[in-house]
Order: C-alpha cells, then structure tokens, then sequence
C-alpha cells in the first residue's frame, strides 16, 4: 500500500529502498514476513528499507500512509476491502489492483466464529460446507465472498520464516550427537576407547601434581599466615602497650614481660624476679578479692574467659587501673587449667575519662537548669529531666524538633537574629527571654547557648540551659513596684520622685517652661490617727492621693515621702490656681466609715528654673518654704525665699559653734530647787542648762536650744546632761542632802535607738546614786508623736528604776486614754495655767482639774511657775503640795543648793511672810 501521490516514484519493489515504511510488528504473519520474503526474492536487503512500528492495530498502519508519516506500508489482503465496506476515505491510498476478487492461499478471509453454546458436531459440518464452497457458487456471492481453499500444508511458511530468521526458527538449530553417530559409529567408537585411556593417564598424572602443588601452596601460605599472624600480634602488643603474663598452675611459675613491668615503672630486669604473690602485693585490696574471684571462676570453667578492672600499684605509689584478661591455654584430659596466659593494658585514661562521662550524665541528668542538646541542624538530640519538668515535654516528644516549638512569640525577629549573629560571632549567646510551655502557659527562663566545634573546627552541636524565672520575674515586678510606689497609696515613692524629678527638670530646660516643685505636708493629720486609730489615718491618705490624681494632668506627679507629706512636680505651671485648688481637694471632708473628718494642708514651693538649682537642693528649698507656711498658721501656700536660705546657713553655722561648745566644755547646769511647798520639805531640783559663752557670758537656754532641735548634736548634749546631773548629785549626797534631779529630754533623745542603753551606762558610772533618784521629764507631745515607741522606751526606763514625769501637762493632745496608759510617775503642771490662775478663773479649774485627774490615777503632780506665796497658796487649797518657781527659788549652780535646802527647811513656803523675806530668795540673787 502506498500513498497516491508516491506513484511516481515508487512503482516497483525496488523503489522502496531508503523509504519509510510502516508496519504493525515483525511477528505478524501477514503485516511483515510475507512482504520482506517478496522484497528478499526481489533482490532487495530488507536493511535498506526504514521501518517503523506502529500500533498493534493495522488500521494504524493505513492512517500513517495516509497523513504521510510513511511513503508505505505492509498490511494484511482484504484490509482494504474491509475498510472501503466501513465507508473509510481511502482516496488518498493505492494498491496495484484494488480492490481484489480473490483472498490469497495462505490467508483466508473467512472468519468462523465458534459459539460458546453451539453443538461442536454442528460447527465442525458448517465449517466443512464453508470450506468446499466455491468462489462462484451463489451462496458466496451472495455472502460477499469470493471463497478460499486450504493448502496442502504449511511448509512454505515455515521456509519463509527460517529464511527470514524469525520466531521460532530465529535461533540457530541445536546440534544433535544421533546424527554423527549414525553416520560415524565405528570410528567413534574407537576414537573414544583411545580417548579414555589418554584421559585417564593425564588424570592420574595431574592429580599427583595438582597434590604436590597445594602441599607446597598449603605449607607456603602456612608460613605467610604465621608470619602475618606474628607481624599482626606485633602490632597489636606496640600499638595497645600490652603487658603480657603468664601463669603455669602445674609448677606454679608465673612469668610477666618487659611491657608488663613499663607499665608499672619497673626495670626490665625486675620481670624475672616477680611471682604471683608479688602481683597481689602489687593489687589493690579492694580489687584483689574479686579479681581473684573471677580468675578462680575461668579456671573452673565457669566463664569463657577472664576479664577484670583492677589497680595495680605503680613503683612511685600511685595507683594504675589495669585492664586484665587472661584464657586457659591448656588443658590436662580431665579438664583442668594447666596454663593460663593473660594480657593488661593501662586503662587510666579511660577510667578518667568514665568518670568525666559519669560525672557529666550525673549533672545533666541531676541539674536542676534545664540542658537541651541540638546538632548542627538545630535538631534536639538529647534534653535533660529539668527540661522535660520546665517546658512539659517529654524527651521522646522533644527529640528531633526545632528549639521553636517553645517561642511564645513574645520576642521579635530582630531579637532572634541578634541572637544568631552573636552565636556566629562568639560561639555564645546568654540572655533573658519568654518562652511557651506544652500546656501553652508562658515563662521567663535565663537562657545560655553555646555551640561546639570538632577538631575541624566545624559546628557540631549547640548546648543551651536555661532557668525558669518566673518567680523571680514576679518577685522583681513586685520589688519595682515597692521600690518605686508607695505600698498604701500607690503613689510613686522618693526614688521614683527623684527619677520624675530629673525627667522634669530636663523637660523645663528643653521648653523654657516652668516647672513647680512643692512639698505638702498634712495639718490635722496626727489627731485623726491617734483618735481614729491607724486604719482611719490611712483611709485618709489615700483618699488625698486619689483626688490629687483627678485634679491633676497626666505629666504631674503626686508623690508620697513620709507619713503625711507629699512631694508634687507640676509642670508647665501657669499661676497659683492648681495649687489653690489642691488646698481646696485637701481640705474637703473626707467620709470614713463612722464620720467625716478635715485636714488641711501646709504647700511650700520653689519653681525652677527661677531657683535654677540641682533636684536636692530644689526639694531642700520646697521643704523649707513648706515649714514657712506652717509658721504662718498652715492651710496655705508659701514660695521659697533666697533669705529662708540664708537662716540655713546661719543656723548651720550656730549649730558648728554650738558642737564646739560642747567639746569644750562651755555648757553648764544650773539646778531649781524643788519642794513640798506644805512644809517646805527638800524633794528635789530641776537641771536647767546653760551656755557659759567665753564672749556673751552666760545665755539661757532660749537663745540655743531652737538650733539643736532635731539634731544628732541635741542627742549628745542630752547624754551629757544626764551624766552631769547624776553627777551634781553624787556631791548633794556627799553634802548629806538626800534628793532627786530631774533631766528634761527631748523628743529626738527619747526615740533614739540607743537611749535606754545610754541611760543604763550613765547609771552604771555613779553606781551611788539610786535609779530611784533620776527622773526624766518628757513633754506630753513628745508621748504622742510614737504612742507605741515611747511607752516602749518609757516602760524600759522604768525597769531601770528611773521615775518618769509628764511635762508641760494640759498643753498637748492627750486623751485620757494616753494618760492612762503612758507609764509616768509624776504630772507637772504646765506654767502657764499657775500663772494665770489668780486672775482667770478657768486656768484656775484648768489646774483644779488636773491635781484631780492625777490624784484618781495614782499620779504625784507639781506645779511649775509658782512666782507668788498666793500662787502658793492657791495650789495648796487645790491639793497640790509640791511646786516649783521663781517665788520659791531662781536656778542656781550645783554649789549653793545644799545650803539653799539647808536654810529651806527652816521656813516653809506656805508662811507668807518668810516667803516674802529677801532672805529667803538670797540665793536666787546669787544666781544668774
């Protein structure tokens, strides 16, 4: 078949040389074998022609030739009648003498298709009937066929096909020895007798050379194993160090080499003198029962051979662990060990080693910071018990996963990449960061990272540990928050007004504007405390910060310094109305749970930059405008003024000349006489100071003592008048006068830590004068400024067996509470009411009041100020007996008053006229 227009150049057969033709596999019969057998007989190699397979289908075949793929193609007879009958365009294909009238011999175009359920009889008789029909009977024509015959038999295609070496005569024909020996048999026959015998004289030959061969081959690779087997065992015993030993258990003789005895440190001669007993002198106790044990043990077969870890002493006295393993040798026909052979090789360094490692698996499974181990691909290889307890994963679960699997993604991409750039620099990275738990829940862990290297210097791994710090992180959020607030009101405290303080300075130095720095301290505030109790007092300090907070702007401060003082930053300040409008917010009443209370406010303030000073000496200055408007009657604002600056510094200067008086002695005590004014009986004197000046003369306590308040200083003269006055004393009592000495003290003294300890020593330095004889005056305000401190302090005093007075009683706070439970012993009677007492009336009750008040606790109570005989006499009719003044006696020095009291008792102060006497006041003129 071929393509129309191609019949100009292929014609013939031999026009198909170098063409394409197309068939559908060289195993069809009749798409392949039949042509190449008519190309072949027409002189043509089959090899020139370009075949191409196609599909199994020969339709597919046709289709090639049509569309032009090939120039030609093999296909089956009756193809393309069958395909023309189907209605199949086959104007483009011709054939030499299409369409054909008769099928070929060897293909048939008949097609007998054998049902399935038809009789095989009946088939096999319309297969007959198809056969003997001829091509031009009717019923063949009718059936559009021209008939078939069948040929004698198939020997032509089977020479086709072994001409054409194809399946199944492809491969050559197999030999076969029956067709030699029928033609050959005789000669065979003979040939193979001679054959034989040659054979057999060649085997025997070959055989006795082939033994002698591999007896010479046998013995020569004898000789090579051995020689390797010892070259090898050479190299072994050098390269391990092995020291050999052997032991004969027949004759007892035990052998070491030269290697054993290096190992140990001793001289190679030292081998031929060593036995058995010297290997256990030379073993550790405490190895050698069981190394001998499992020796014991391979000799009794029990084991397959000997092996054991000991130390052996070395010839300087340490001790070398030993590595031993030893096998029997030789056995007698019972069984029994003859000679056993054995090596040792020194293992110290791996004993170190294993203690390394077991020292290292100890801590990394004993740590209690959590370890994870990554390699070079940040891939956990191993994790430790703390990491498993920390993070909630467990080591199966945590192997083979990135580090990741824990970010709580509190840190950025930045964090981590620093992180990673420091590790590529350094090899080590250490930090804090949050990460996730399994559970989900967040913790803060100080974190560590390290990678390490091979010999190589190639990353090999990546050690991190790490600590959970969320205790801490919480501790530390609560230690900021006390360090920077204040724990009652939430305000910030002094170091974060120190920190906002620098912040506002800064901020009014980069606007110009002014910045307000004021000091607050509450009026008022001591009673509600005291009255209310300490739960009120704070319901009302935080009550103030609260409102504060809503009057004033986000860039303000309100900051709580002390008990009930409070520091504001205001800043960009415009006027004095956020300040009046603060007083307002602190003086509106404040609702507790039972009533409603007031306080008031004292404001001092400086502004800056005007007093362009540092944060200290601002807040100084605050704080000194503050006590200016406490001055002015409080409830108000005051500004700082340069000249309160300068009264500082006066006062600093008063306060060094005034520790110079101290050490140089220019302080003195001058004593008033105190008595039973019924019968002028001597009770005891008052110590009153005063200053010697070396240029002003001698200066009452007035002119000083304002400066020492709230001093240090103030403390030590008060040591110094204590001791002093128990030292005036020990001469009265040397004079025979049996008397008390009264000491003021101040509030500073009194709270100090070490005052019962000073009072003690001052004591214990005139061990003559009982406690009894001491008493200390402390004034009502000073009672009430720490009720709880100074009944401590005053109730400790008492235990020394000082007596305590009340001073200055009637001009303070005091409930009767407090006087109930302040532990005094005498009540004085403040000066002021006996003054008053002849012309004002209420003074009069006042003091009437108070003999009664101590005289229904249990309280002795003198009076002070008695100038007049009527004072005295007034307070007599009152019930008070003692008293104290300048009508009965000035302050004199230490000197007079034993004659003083000796000339007292001889006229009582209730006698009007000897009260009157200059004689009796003789003394005071002395006096300054």
């Amino acid at each position: 078949m071929r393509k129309s227009n191609a019949s100009q150049t292929l014609s013939t057969l031999a026009d198909l040389r170098g063409k394409r033709v197309g068939t559908t596999h060289a195993n069809f019969l009749a798409t392949y074998p039949a042509q190449v057998l008519e190309i072949k007989a027409a002189g043509i190699d089959p090899g020139s022609l370009h075949m191409f397979t196609l599909q199994h289908t020969q339709d597919s075949v046709v289709d090639a030739v049509i569309d032009g793929r090939v120039d030609a193609g093999f296909i089956r007879t009756g193809l393309l009648e069958a395909l023309s009958a189907e209605g199949r365009d086959l104007s483009g294909v011709q054939h030499p003498g299409f369409p054909l009238h008769s099928s070929t011999r060897l293909y048939p175009e008949w097609p007998l298709v054998a049902l399935r359920q038809a009789d095989p009889a009946l088939m096999r008789k319309v297969a007959a009937l198809a056969l003997g029909l001829e091509a031009g009977d009717p019923a063949a024509r009718a059936a559009g066929i021209h008939g078939f015959t069948i040929p004698a038999d198939y020997a032509r295609v089977e020479e086709m096909l072994r001409e054409l070496r194809l399946p199944p005569f492809d491969a050559s024909p197999a030999f076969t020895w029956n067709d030699v020996w029928a033609r050959y048999r005789e000669t065979l026959f003979v040939l193979g007798l001679a054959t034989i015998a040659i054979v057999l004289l060649l085997a025997r030959l070959a055989h006795r050379n082939l033994a002698l061969s591999q007896a010479s081959a046998a013995a020569r690779r004898l000789a090579a194993e051995i020689e390797l087997d010892r070259h090898h065992l050479r190299n072994v015993v050098e390269a391990t160090q092995a020291g050999s030993w052997e032991w004969n258990l027949e004759t007892g003789e035990w052998k070491v080499d030269v290697r054993w005895a290096a190992m140990l440190g001793l001289p190679p001669e030292a081998c031929a003198g060593l036995g058995r007993a010297c290997w256990r002198e030379r073993a550790h106790p405490a190895d050698l029962a069981e190394a001998e044990l499992e020796l014991e043990r391979h000799i009794r077969g029990e084991t397959a051979f000997y092996e054991h870890d000991l130390r052996l002493r070395h010839r300087d006295g340490r001790w070398v662990w030993i590595y031993d393993r030893a096998l029997a040798v030789r056995r007698d026909a019972d069984g029994r060990v003859l000679l056993l052979t054995g090596a040792q090789v020194d293992i110290d360094r791996r004993k170190e080693n294993e203690e390394r490692l077991r020292l290292a698996a100890s801590v990394f499974s004993s740590s209690y910071e959590a370890i994870l181990i990554t390699d070079a691909d940040n891939r956990i290889v191993n994790v430790n018990p703390a990491f498993c307890r920390i993070t909630g994963y467990s080591r199966e679960e945590s192997l083979g996963r990135d580090p990741g699997m824990l970010a709580s993604g509190r840190q950025g991409r930045e964090f981590y990449r620093a992180m990673w750039q420091a590790l590529e620099e350094h090899d080590h990275w250490q930090g804090e960061l949050w990460n996730r738990r399994k559970d989900g829940g967040e913790f803060a862990e100080v974190l560590s990272i390290s990678r390490v290297r091979d010999a190589r210097g190639r990353v090999i791994h990546h050690l991190a540990m790490f600590s959970d710090i969320s205790r801490l992180k919480k501790h530390e959020e609560e230690l900021n928050r006390i360090a920077y607030f204040d724990p009652l009101t939430g305000a910030p405290n002094r170091r974060l007004r120190d920190d906002r303080l620098r912040q506002a300075i800064a901020h009014s130095r980069r606007t110009g504007r002014p910045l307000a720095v004021c000091v607050i301290d509450l009026d008022g505030f001591k009673p509600v405390n005291d009255q209310l109790g300490h739960e009120a007092g704070d319901q009302v300090l935080v009550g103030i910060v609260d409102r504060l907070a809503t009057i004033l702007r986000a860039s303000d401060t309100v900051a709580r310094v002390g008990g009930d003082e409070f520091v504001l930053l205001l800043e960009d300040i415009d006027g004095e109305r956020v300040l009046e409008r603060v007083l307002e917010a602190i003086r509106a009443p404040i609702a507790l749970d039972a009533e409603r209370v007031s306080v008031s406010a004292s404001i001092g303030v400086t502004l800056f930059p005007e007093d362009n000073a540092d944060p200290d000496t601002l807040l100084r200055h605050a704080d000194q405008a503050m006590y200016r408007a406490k001055q002015r009657g409080r409830n108000c604002i005051q500004f700082f003024d340069a000249s309160v600056e300068e009264q500082q510094r006066v006062r600093k200067e008063r306060l060094e000349r005034l520790d110079l008086a101290l050490r140089r002695h220019e302080f003195v005590l001058h004593f008033q006489p105190q008595v039973d004014m019924a019968d002028g009986r001597a009770l005891g004197m008052e110590a009153l100071l005063r200053w010697q000046h070396p240029e002003h003369g001698l200066l009452p306590p007035g002119d000083f003592l304002p400066d020492l308040e709230g001093t240090e200083l103030e403390t030590r003269l008060g040591q110094w008048v204590i001791d002093h006055a128990l030292g005036a004393l020990e001469r009265c009592r040397a004079a025979g006068l049996d008397i008390g000495v009264s000491v003021n003290i101040g509030p500073r003294p009194l709270m100090q830590a070490g005052f019962v300890a000073s009072v003690r020593s001052a004591l214990e330095r005139h061990p003559d004068i009982p406690p009894a004889r001491l008493e200390l005056e402390i004034l009502e305000s000073t009672a009430l400024d720490d009720m709880v401190l100074a009944m401590d302090v005053l109730e400790s005093c008492r235990r020394l067996g000082v007596r305590i007075a009340l001073d200055d009683f009637g001009t303070g706070y005091a409930s009767l509470r407090h006087f109930r439970q302040l532990p005094f012993d005498r009540l004085k009677i403040d000066r002021s009411f006996v003054l008053d007492m002849l012309e004002d009336g209420e003074a009069r009750a006042i003091v009437g009041a108070v003999v009664q008040l101590a005289r229904t606790f249990g309280r002795e109570v003198i009076a002070e100020g008695v100038e007049t005989p009527a004072h005295a006499t007034a307070l007599l009719g009152l019930g008070c007996r003692l008293g104290q003044g300048f009508g009965i006696a000035r302050p004199m020095p230490v000197e007079h008053i034993p004659g003083w009291f000796s000339w007292q008792t001889l006229a009582p102060c209730a006698d009007d006229a000897a009260c009157a006497s200059p004689a009796r006041c003789a003394p005071d003129r002395s006096a300054p």
